[in-house]
């Protein structure tokens, strides 16, 4: 259960006559009117959603996906030429093992290395059909692609195309059970045969994906922003932006930077925390968030209180070094009811820290001053405050990585601010 907590601040004009009211209600249609609407998609500038996984991790949620799909292209027959001799064949494969490790040959190539097992036959002159195990290896290397998915999502593909351009795969190899002089020949032409099937049919396979909780919102959209693959670590790097009006400026290699993982860390996410505000505003504007309340916090369509928000603002705690403290900025403006017109700047303050390894946002405490008509304890369950603490916690857990075949659990270790995020790090495992 999420709990934020609300500290606010009002300053409160309690006049009843006109002009009171209409310059009140005025100054929040000018205040209105001065929101951002969605941005333009564009990849250019620091992330506004990232993740970094060890290619361990990748190893367990993707390693199944690209196993898959060598072992159906392996699974085929055709006709082999061998010293002038057209040799029918069939591979019926029984199993891959394969895996992803960093490799030099460009900036984002992973090696994937494993066993091959299968069951083959193949027809041999003047001997007839034969049947013999197979078993060998794999080694090829593949090119990583970002891209957006049909759904809006951001996911990593091998990009088996390319990987052609670059080289066929190695496969070695042995048939054990073959007559006499035909067993090395036909075994040389198999192996060259399969890497061109291998090559030839296995198609780009989405590995990994990554998205940002909806939450309701129309029309997110997500693009990549920073890809990276660093070897030396053997972790890589994923930034996201969305098409939220986040004028937040960043750097994206400090977002790299600061999604670095320590010892037994595998897994890192990060939010820019101004997209938290404006995604409660999106929604806020879309009628999905309340943006009229009463002056005890209830969302209500007649509701005097209109509400904006500004910003999150992000600091260390000062009772805890392992938390953040995080306040929402946001205003109220209070007009046509029978308690009089005025405006309150409020700020929403919680704790933001890993409780048994989950995110969690935790009550702090309620101050009010000033105003003796709204009852500003009650704020803190509004419907915005409530749903910035949702934006927050959704995105800092595994829901937002996507994989084909498995799910995976993630158990963080602490919250940081670092080049701008918030950043969580933690040790992931994969749920089958």
């Amino acid at each position: 259960m999420v709990v934020v907590a609300l500290a606010v601040v009002a300053t409160v004009g309690t006049g009843c006559d006109g002009a009171s009211c209409q310059e009140v209600e005025r100054n929040y249609e000018r205040n209105l009117r001065a929101e951002p609407g969605m941005a333009q998609l564009t990849e250019d500038g620091a992330p506004h959603l990232a993740m970094a996984m060890r290619l361990d991790l990748f190893n367990d949620l993707a390693g199944g996906v690209i196993t898959t799909a060598v072992q159906q292209a392996l699974n085929s027959s055709g006709t082999l030429s061998v010293q002038g001799q057209s040799i029918p064949y069939g591979l019926s494969s029984s199993g891959a093992n394969l895996r992803f490790d960093a490799s030099d040959a460009c900036d984002a190539c992973l090696r994937v290395r494993g066993d091959l097992d299968g069951q083959v036959s193949a027809t041999l002159p003047m001997v007839g059909e034969q049947r013999t195990p197979l078993s060998g290896s794999i080694d090829w290397t593949v090119p990583l692609g970002v891209s957006r998915d049909d759904d809006g999502h951001v996911s990593l593909f091998l990009d088996t195309a390319e990987a052609v351009r670059m080289g066929a795969p190695a496969l070695q190899g042995q048939l054990t059970g073959l007559s006499g002089t035909w067993a090395q020949p036909v075994t040389n032409a198999l192996l060259s045969e399969l890497a061109t099937v291998v090559a030839r049919q296995v198609p780009p396979v989405r590995l990994v994906g990554f998205e940002m909780p909806r939450l309701g919102i129309a029309g997110l959209e997500l693009t990549p922003s920073l890809f990276h693959l660093d070897g030396s670590t053997n972790a890589l790097v994923l930034g996201v932006r969305t098409n939220l009006p986040v004028s937040t400026g960043g750097d994206a290699n400090a977002v790299r930077q600061a999604l670095a993982l320590q010892d037994g860390q595998n897994i890192a996410l990060a939010i820019d925390p101004q997209a938290v505000v404006e995604t409660v505003r999106a929604g806020m504007q879309q009628g999905r968030i309340a943006r009229r309340y009463s002056l005890s916090g209830e969302a209500r369509r007649d509701g005097s209180s209109h509400a904006l928000v500004d910003r999150l603002q992000v600091g260390s705690h000062p009772q805890s070094r392992d938390a953040l403290a995080l306040g929402l900025d946001f205003r109220v403006f209070n007009f046509g009811s029978g308690f009089g017109c005025f405006s309150m700047d409020g700020l929403a303050t919680s704790r933001l820290q890993v409780d048994g390894g989950r995110v969690a946002l935790e009550l702090e405490d309620v101050n009010f001053t000033g105003s003796r008509f709204a009852d500003v304890a009650n704020w803190g369950s509004a419907q915005f405050i409530d749903r910035a603490a949702t934006v927050v916690t959704a995105t800092l857990n595994e829901s937002v990585v996507l994989t084909p075949e498995v799910g995976m659990n993630l158990r963080g270790d602490r919250v940081s601010a670092e080049a701008g995020m918030l950043v969580l790090r933690g040790q992931g495992r994969a749920s089958r």
